[in-house]
């Protein structure tokens, strides 16, 4: 198979599994992220796709933090320079119960120059909600 028709598969089925991801059908979706990695393992956005899943998926019961966390920072070594893969981990982290850990990455992310503007509100009430659930975890 040629390089440009492996390339227009991968997309193809990203397309599917950003779909599939916001339909009902996450496990698949996460799949999909994890082949379409074994087909370009040094692109950071499929790990944190696949993160973005396990950790955020509308139906609780496929949510996987732990796996999350092993994917995002995966794609964190891959690319350093995504400050909003932080903001993954740092989701990851809270659903996994590590408060601090979770408050102390978020602020990274925040603090970062290249984040992007677009999200920085959601960011910053996301860490808002870390702060409160850490706070009430010390009383």
């Amino acid at each position: 198979m040629s390089v440009s028709c492996r390339a227009g598969r991968l997309f193809l089925m990203l397309a599917v599994s950003w779909f599939l991801n916001s339909t009902a059908k996450p496990q698949t979706s996460a799949a999909d992220f994890e082949k379409a990695a074994d087909l370009k393992p040094l692109w950071a956005e499929l790990y944190n796709q696949a993160a973005g899943v396990y950790v955020d998926c509308p139906d609780t019961t496929h949510r996987n933090p732990e796996k999350a966390i092993a994917l995002i920072e995966h794609a964190i070594a891959l690319d350093v320079e995504h400050p909003a893969y932080l903001t993954v981990l740092a989701l990851a982290y809270f659903r996994s119960g590590m408060l601090e850990k979770a408050v102390v990455t978020q602020r990274q992310a925040l603090e970062s120059p290249k984040f992007p503007v677009g999200y920085r509100e959601e960011a910053a009430a996301q860490l808002r909600e870390y702060e409160r659930a850490l706070a009430a975890q010390k009383h």
